[in-house]
């Protein structure tokens, strides 16, 4: 009698590829890479930013117009706690600033 192999669940996979750290370091995503060097995790076909992922996985899905963002800097980051939801606008304005003052 053939056995049904259990394929491994979203969570599963995502923690597959993290490195947990000590104390309060980042824990880092050694999975896929997108060009904006941040986490990138595929989930029903399509590829959607680790950590964003960890963030819902802990707190459910993000309300619209809200970003995650990685309050270590962190890009590859995916630790809850360095994790904060904020509002698109508050988020791309940072963006902006930061890649002005890189041009200056």
């Amino acid at each position: 009698m053939a056995t049904a192999t259990k394929r491994a669940t979203a969570a599963q996979r995502f923690w597959a590829k993290v490195e947990p750290r000590d104390r309060d370091a980042c824990w880092l995503w050694r999975g896929a890479v997108s060009k904006s060097r941040r986490g990138a995790f595929w989930l029903d076909g399509r590829q959607v930013p680790a950590h964003r992922f960890a963030y819902e996985l802990a707190e459910g899905a993000l309300p619209a117009g809200m970003k995650v963002v990685q309050m270590c800097g962190e890009t590859l980051c995916v630790r809850r706690d360095h994790l904060v939801a904020r509002p698109v606008e508050d988020v791309d304005c940072v963006l902006r600033r930061g890649e002005e003052e890189a041009k200056a």
